[in-house]
């Protein structure tokens, strides 16, 4: 995603068992513009477990997940997915900062 949303960001966890130059590699290779770090069991249980690969999870400022995604899924899909809360996010802002 090149567009920077405010108040939004993009992290990848690789949770295969490639090496660290390996993950690298492939991040590089496929274009990955956001950061991408290594995970481990831990982190995949903390999230419900993780059945397939890509899994997908947008989580909410609050740290609860919004939506789940299993599989390779199209970019709009994201796009649409994440500018629908940060809009509502925006707009209890405004609300709250129109209050006398």
């Amino acid at each position: 995603m090149r567009r920077v949303l405010k108040g939004f960001t993009m992290l990848g966890i690789a949770l295969d068992e490639a090496s660290i130059a390996e993950v690298k590699t492939f991040v590089q290779r496929v274009g990955v513009n956001y950061p991408v770090m290594m995970g481990t069991d831990q982190v995949a249980a903390a999230y419900g477990g993780i059945q397939a690969l890509p899994t997908a999870f947008l989580v909410g400022r609050d740290g609860k997940i919004l939506k789940t995604y299993v599989g390779a899924r199209e970019k709009s899909d994201f796009q649409r997915d994440i500018e629908t809360p940060l809009s509502q996010a925006g707009n209890e802002s405004k609300r709250l900062k129109a209050r006398p």
